[in-house]
C-alpha cells in the first residue's frame, strides 16, 4: 500500500493562490510541497515521496535516496491521468534532440488537483508574472484607436423586443447598452462611472434572445390542448405567431437588468480590464468617454486579441507562450453540450438555454461534429415572427 496516509504540506511554501497574481513581480515561489505518490516506470511500481519546489521536481524512495530529479524548466505541465488517482507530469529531456516524457504518479484522490494546480502554476510562473507585468503597465487609453474602431450600438428605451434582438442580430454583436426609460437624478459624488449607470440600465445580451425565444415558445405551446387533434394539427402546421406575444410587457430594459453596467476610464490598465472579464461575473466592460458614455466597449473577444498583439510585440513572451501547454495555465476541458440533426429546434435552443453556454455542437449518430448552433440561429423567428419553425428539426430549421 501507499507509505502511511497521503500528504501535501507546504513547509514554508507561498504558492499563489486564485486566478492571476497581482501586479507588479508578483508572490515568490518558495519552499518545498511533499506528496506522498506511487511512481510507475516500465520496471514498476514504487513508493516515492514528491518534492515540488519552484526550482526542482524530485523523488525520494523510503531510504530517503534522492531517485530522480527534473529541473523546473524541463516541467512542461501536469494533466490528469487515465483514473481519478493519477496524475501525469510531462517533462522535456535531451537524448537524440529533444523529445518529450510523461512521469505517471498515483495519489490520494483528495491530492491530486493540488499537485495538478502545483505543477502547473511552476512551469508557468515565469510567463505569467511577465504578462501580469506587462498588462499592468499598458494603459486602456494607449488601444483606445483599436477599441473605438467598432461603432458602440446603443437600444433605444423605446425598442420593444422584436427591434432590440433584430439590431443585435443586424449589426453582427453580442450585446448591446440598453438606455433607461428616464434619466435618475444624479446622487452626490457625481462620478462619470456613475453617470453611465443612471443614463444605462444594463447590456442586453444574444442569451437573453435565447431566454425570450424558449419561454415564448414554451407558454404558447402549453396552451394547446393536444388532446383535440384539429387543435393539436393547426398547431403542428400553423403557429404563425410572434413569440413576444407570450412576453406582452417584457421590455429590453428589463431583461437588461440581468447585465449590470461596469465602467473603466482611460486610465485604467489591462489587467484591471482582464481581472474582472476572468473573474467570471462580466462578459465585458465599458471605457468611458468622459461623459458618461461609452467610448468603447472591452469584451472578452477584445482582450483575447489585445493579449495576441501584446505577445507578439515581445519575442521572449512570444517563444515562451508557443511552449507552453494550455492547461500549464489552469485551463480545464469543459464539457461539450452537443444534439442530432433530427432533435427539435425547440430542444436544441432550451439545452443551451439550460446550461447557460453561448453554443452546442451539431453530431451524428456516431458523434462526429457537423456544425454548430448558436443564439445568432434565432434570426428566422425574429424575421418571419414564425413560431412554429421551432417545431421543427434542426435540419429542416437550419435548411441543411
Amino acid at each position: 500500500g501507499m507509505m502511511s496516509s497521503a500528504e501535501d504540506e507546504l513547509h514554508g511554501a507561498d504558492f499563489p493562490s486564485g486566478s492571476m497574481p497581482s501586479a507588479g513581480d508578483g508572490p515568490a515561489l518558495t519552499g518545498t510541497a511533499t506528496f506522498r505518490v506511487l511512481k510507475h516506470s516500465w520496471k514498476g511500481v514504487y513508493e516515492r515521496q514528491l518534492l515540488l519546489s519552484p526550482s526542482h521536481l524530485r523523488t525520494i524512495d523510503e531510504q530517503g535516496n534522492r531517485t530522480n530529479s527534473w529541473t523546473s524548466s524541463q516541467i512542461i505541465g501536469a494533466t490528469k491521468g487515465e483514473s481519478d488517482h493519477v496524475v501525469d507530469i510531462h517533462i522535456s529531456t535531451w537524448g537524440c534532440g529533444m523529445c518529450t516524457q510523461t512521469l505517471r504518479f498515483t495519489t490520494e484522490k483528495d491530492k491530486r488537483d493540488k499537485l495538478l494546480s502545483l505543477v502547473n502554476r511552476v512551469c508557468s510562473a515565469d510567463f505569467v508574472r511577465d504578462m501580469v507585468k506587462l498588462l499592468g503597465s499598458e494603459k486602456l487609453e494607449k488601444s483606445r484607436p483599436a477599441l473605438t474602431a467598432a461603432e458602440v450600438v446603443v437600444v433605444p428605451s423605446s425598442y420593444n423586443l422584436d427591434a432590440a434582438f433584430q439590431t443585435l442580430l443586424d449589426k453582427g454583436i453580442h450585446s448591446a447598452p440598453v438606455e433607461a426609460s428616464a434619466i435618475r437624478p444624479p446622487s452626490s459624488g457625481g462620478a462619470n462611472a456613475e453617470s453611465a449607470s443612471r443614463r444605462f440600465v444594463g447590456y442586453l445580451d444574444q442569451r437573453d434572445m435565447l431566454s425570450y425565444a424558449v419561454l415564448g415558445f414554451r407558454q404558447r405551446h402549453a396552451k394547446i390542448d393536444k388532446s383535440k387533434p384539429a387543435e393539436a394539427k393547426a398547431h403542428a402546421h400553423g403557429f404563425h405567431a410572434s413569440v413576444s406575444d407570450a412576453l406582452i410587457g417584457t421590455t429590453p430594459a428589463y431583461l437588461a437588468r440581468r447585465n449590470p453596467i461596469h465602467m473603466l476610464s482611460a486610465s485604467a490598465t489591462w489587467l484591471e480590464a482582464c481581472l474582472l472579464l476572468s473573474s467570471g461575473a462580466l462578459r465585458r466592460v465599458g471605457l468611458d468617454n468622459g461623459n458618461g458614455g461609452f467610448a468603447a466597449i472591452v469584451s472578452q473577444s477584445s482582450a483575447v486579441e489585445y493579449l495576441l498583439s501584446a505577445i507578439d510585440r515581445h519575442p521572449e513572451m512570444r517563444a515562451a507562450a508557443m511552449s507552453l501547454p494550455i492547461f500549464s495555465l489552469g485551463a480545464h476541458p469543459r464539457k461539450v453540450f452537443s444534439c442530432t440533426p433530427d432533435q427539435m429546434a425547440i430542444d436544441a435552443f432550451e439545452l443551451m438555454e439550460k446550461q447557460r453556454v453561448s453554443g452546442i455542437a451539431i453530431v451524428d449518430s456516431k458523434g462526429q461534429l457537423l456544425g454548430g448552433l448558436s443564439a445568432k440561429d434565432l434570426r428566422p423567428i425574429l424575421e418571419q415572427r414564425d413560431g412554429s419553425l421551432l417545431s421543427r428539426s434542426l435540419k429542416d430549421y437550419l435548411g441543411e
